[in-house]
């Protein structure tokens, strides 16, 4: 071990006087004591793990107190870079992001269409698309912002979004199947590729169970989250059992679900080819969601079931209107949604070859047969050698809104639907099993 200077010179000047050292070179006994009276060790004797750490302690203190400058400068440092930022944060933030495109949007209580002060209307979770006369400050959100004024919005709480497929306009929706939307389907086993496709999309179901389960859940989405968030609890959708479709293009992010919150949101629930007739809502647009869950009630239960389904589900919305803020602005998003209903027809094909040239040709691009018509699917599905034991299918879903445009960001894609009507699918025949 180190030992200190001064206890080194006692140690030589024993070894070389001959009062000190007996005739087998021990030292005696008085340079023992005046070595431990130094505070030293004897020679050959490793000093004590305190020594050094007394030795080792005393030299750093005198170090850093040399260099008492230097420590100054290292404690302050992050202090000062810290204070700095924050400089240029509150510069940046009055002399540069300044305006209503810089900060969360507010609920516009005066949309005016091109300025009309008699032609105006509230915004209840959308931004005004024409020119604000009045805002509420007290009710700010992403639900009430533009695309620049969204980065600037706290969130609390993100929404739920159902999964939600990526459907054609009527209008550009394949032929001769228009105006209802097509899927292409195809399989190497007939009988497999049947069961399969006859899951893909369900048949009405709503049921008491189903209700309750809704109730619940709405209930601790009230209580978690509150109604000054501005979230949407859209999840329940899929609780009721829909299949829901849209035209509209998706954004970067899912802050904001285009099919359901937007300048122009649209919504198709999607049924098997004939239930919309069944349902009494062929034709109909903008259908409420009470409208359609009343219709999906009395086409799948008796005619004295479905009358006491239907009282428990008006009095689901007046309960939660009852509650407070938070359950009426859940009541009001809840029956506020609109949607259409869209027949679905599943437009079988011989082969995986015949299946891809249809979606080839379903875009006015392609020009297949000289003619520039728009016949475009929805998805397709390749149910390939799918059986009991093995499930391999190859699924299809249009990436238009994906492909790369300049510098922009890569967007989301509507994918889940697709994967999700394939997995049901594949309950449905282990069900027939």
């Amino acid at each position: 071990g180190e030992t200190l200077p001064h206890v080194v010179a006692t140690s030589l000047e024993s070894s070389s006087s001959s009062s000190a050292v007996g005739s087998t070179g021990t030292p005696s006994a008085a340079a023992a004591a005046a070595a431990a009276a130094a505070g030293g060790v004897e020679r050959g004797q490793a000093a004590s793990l305190a020594a050094q750490a007394n030795a080792l302690y005393r030299k750093n203190a005198v170090y850093q107190r040399r260099n008492m400058c230097s420590n100054v400068c290292l404690l302050s440092a992050p202090i000062f870079f810290c204070l700095l930022l924050l400089a240029v944060q509150v510069a940046i933030n009055r002399l540069l992001l300044t305006g209503e495109d810089y900060e969360c949007g507010c609920q516009c209580t005066k949309c005016c269409f091109n300025g009309d002060l008699n032609n105006c209307t509230s915004m209840d979770m959308a931004p005004c698309p024409y020119e604000c006369k009045a805002v509420n400050r007290s009710a700010c959100g992403i639900q009430y912002s533009k695309p620049r004024q969204a980065p600037f919005c706290a969130i609390p709480h993100t929404s739920s979004w159902p999964a939600i497929l990526q459907t054609p306009k009527e209008a550009d929706r394949a032929e001769p199947y228009r105006p209802a939307a097509a899927l292409l389907v195809t399989g190497d086993d007939p009988d497999a590729q049947a069961n399969l496709t006859a899951g893909l999309l369900p048949q009405p179901n709503l049921r008491a169970a189903q209700l309750l389960s809704v109730q619940r859940y709405l209930e601790g989405f009230s209580a978690d989250v509150g109604s000054e968030s501005g979230a949407v609890p859209a999840e329940f959708l899929s609780l009721l059992g829909l299949s829901l479709g849209t035209s509209a293009r998706i954004q970067a992010g899912l802050y904001l679900e285009t099919a359901l919150v937007g300048e122009e949101p649209s919504l198709y629930a999607l049924w098997p080819n004939g239930t919309c007739a069944t349902l009494g809502l062929a034709g109909s647009a903008n259908t409420s969601l009470p409208t359609m869950l009343e219709a999906m009630v009395n086409a799948s239960n008796p005619a004295a079931v479905a009358a006491t389904i239907n009282q428990r589900l008006a009095g689901l919305l007046s309960d939660a209107a009852s509650n407070g803020s938070t359950g009426a602005a859940l009541a009001g998003r809840v029956s506020g949604i609109k949607m259409n209903c869209t027949d679905v027809v599943m437009a079988r094909q011989a082969d995986a070859a015949e299946l891809q040239r249809s979606l080839y040709c379903g875009y006015h691009q392609a020009r297949c047969n000289g003619s520039a018509a728009t016949n475009q699917y929805a998805a397709g599905f390749d149910w390939r050698g799918t059986n009991a034991t093995r499930f391999a299918p190859d699924l299809y879903y249009n990436d238009t809104y994906g492909l790369p445009r300049n510098e922009a960001p890569s967007v989301y894609q509507r994918v889940p639907q697709v994967r999700s009507g394939c997995c049901a699918g594949l309950a449905g025949v282990q069900q027939t099993r």
